[in-house]
């Protein structure tokens, strides 16, 4: 018997085909849920450095914050100045677009410094980092 002579069941015609197109759609169902996974995995972890960033910019402007106390007041409203003008830069830098920083002395209660980062974060909402300093 020669292979083109094979004899061929007609209830089975087709069948391989359909398959295919079975298999095919359960790969792509697959990957799509991978791929989704995938993105929201790489959006955390954007978040997730942004707001490491954004701490670590307040803990140092913290730690200078902390090194004012030992300035005579008039001094002290200079360096804030400049502090707040070196971190607005900074965070400019590393933070994205849209980012706001507020750094300043509480005249309620004296000696207590605030450091604030916010910045656009998926959607509409707002992320912030907020540190008291005494």
């Amino acid at each position: 018997m020669f292979l083109n002579e094979a004899p061929r069941r007609p209830s089975l015609r087709g069948q391989t085909l359909v398959e295919t197109l079975i298999a095919c759609l359960v790969l792509a169902v697959a990957l799509a849920g991978f791929t989704s996974s995938l993105v929201g995995a790489l959006a955390t972890e954007r978040e997730a450095t942004i707001r490491s960033l954004a701490l670590g910019h307040a803990e140092a402007a913290a730690e200078q914050l902390r090194l004012l106390r030992q300035l005579d007041p008039a001094r002290r409203t200079l360096r804030l100045g400049e502090l707040d003008a070196g971190l607005r830069a900074s965070v400019q830098q590393d933070l994205p677009a849209g980012t706001q920083t507020g750094l300043g002395e509480l005249e309620s209660a004296n000696g207590v410094y605030r450091v604030h980062i916010g910045w656009p974060a998926r959607g509409e909402s707002q992320q912030e980092v907020l540190l008291w300093v005494r």
